[in-house]
């Protein structure tokens, strides 16, 4: 499978989970669900193009015994006229198309393994302390609170009273817990190796939202949701843009504000996630079931054995196929091809 048909293939199975994920389960209250379905079919989307299922559509006929091949004369050669035609090498374009993808994930990469070693560098530097039980770095390069796997850092100038303390480790504490901080590198490499999709970044936002969905949940259990609100809309966005720090602010904080006060999704909701059943069915239909190609290999096969001291092979398969060397013809150009070689004539392909 050549990389431009596997990026293409990416992207539709991405395109199909994330287009039910947006009209069918964006807005309900059930995070860590809709957080599984973002992970588990962004996983699903880069392994079933590679998966193939090879299925056998021919009909059989058990009463007709064919013989697998026919030989019926020497291949004629060719002889050219002695005139040279110069031909120019066409362009290499997937050559420059793999260069270019490369291109964009060395420098993908390099932006990620900076970022990391960023997040690290503060955790040296920085100041460890404890707030409310869990541990924490202070730092002048932190501008807003944020969490990566389980330190929660914060600026060495903080003004944050008591009560707002213990609603940010709240919120942090709920991505450490929920190991988002693997989430979100996955999420990366994923948009690492699939750049050139689009849909692959709506699958990156809708995660990081989610994620923060479920830290507000797990604040304002405890918290009343206006109090913890307007802590929210009071902060101002992190200097520190790093991309794989969980920040308490992040962006659509409007539609995290609604998601805190709409009403709770029931019992029957769940049952919109047994939609995804038939989108992975149409998926696999699409993109893993392959015709099993058993003529076409059994005809390569013969067609290049070492044996064949360019003779042309009259191949009949078992589905009533003919081939006269690699090209396919009809019974009635079989007739008129035997009808030559009892004439003693030779036949080409």
């Amino acid at each position: 499978m050549s990389l431009i048909l596997y990026l293409a293939q990416v992207t539709c199975c991405l395109a199909i989970f994330y287009g039910f994920y947006h009209i069918t389960l964006r807005k309900e209250t059930l995070f860590e669900t809709n957080r599984f379905y973002l992970v588990i079919t962004l996983a699903t989307s880069i392994a079933l193009p590679l998966i193939k299922i090879y299925i056998d559509s021919r009909e059989s006929d058990p009463g007709i015994l064919l013989a697998p091949y026919v030989y019926v004369g020497s291949y004629v050669e060719t002889f050219s006229t002695g005139m040279t035609v110069s031909q120019e090498s066409p362009f290499p374009w997937d050559k420059l198309i793999s260069g270019i993808y490369f291109l964009g994930v060395a420098v993908l990469a390099i932006r990620l393994l900076n970022a990391v070693k960023e997040i690290q560098w503060i955790r040296r530097s920085g100041q460890h302390t404890v707030i409310d039980s869990q541990r924490c770095v202070l730092s002048s390069k932190v501008k807003s609170p944020f969490s990566f796997f389980k330190t929660i850092y914060f600026p060495n100038q903080h003004q944050f009273d008591e009560t707002e303390l213990k609603e940010i480790v709240a919120h942090e504490l709920a991505h450490v817990k929920g190991r988002h901080t693997v989430d979100v590198l996955f999420m990366e490499v994923a948009c690492i190796l699939f750049w050139p999709s689009p849909v692959i970044y709506l699958y990156r936002k809708a995660l990081r939202d989610v994620h923060e969905f479920v830290a507000d949940a797990a604040v304002i259990r405890d918290t009343p949701w206006e109090h913890y609100a307007e802590l929210l809309v009071g902060q101002q966005q992190g200097q520190l843009q790093n991309i794989l720090s969980n920040q308490l602010i992040y962006s659509q904080l409007k539609k995290r504000l609604l998601m805190m006060n709409q009403e709770r999704s029931g019992f029957a909701a769940r049952f919109k996630y047994l939609g995804i059943i038939p989108v992975v069915l149409i998926a696999l239909v699409l993109f893993s079931f392959r015709e099993k190609q058993t003529d076409a290999m059994n005809i390569n096969s013969v067609l290049s054995s070492e044996n064949m001291n360019e003779d042309v092979i009259l191949y009949v398969t078992n589905s009533q196929r003919y081939f006269l060397g690699s090209k396919e013809i009809t019974r009635e150009e079989i007739k008129s091809a035997l009808s030559e070689v009892m004439k003693g004539k030779m036949i080409a392909p």
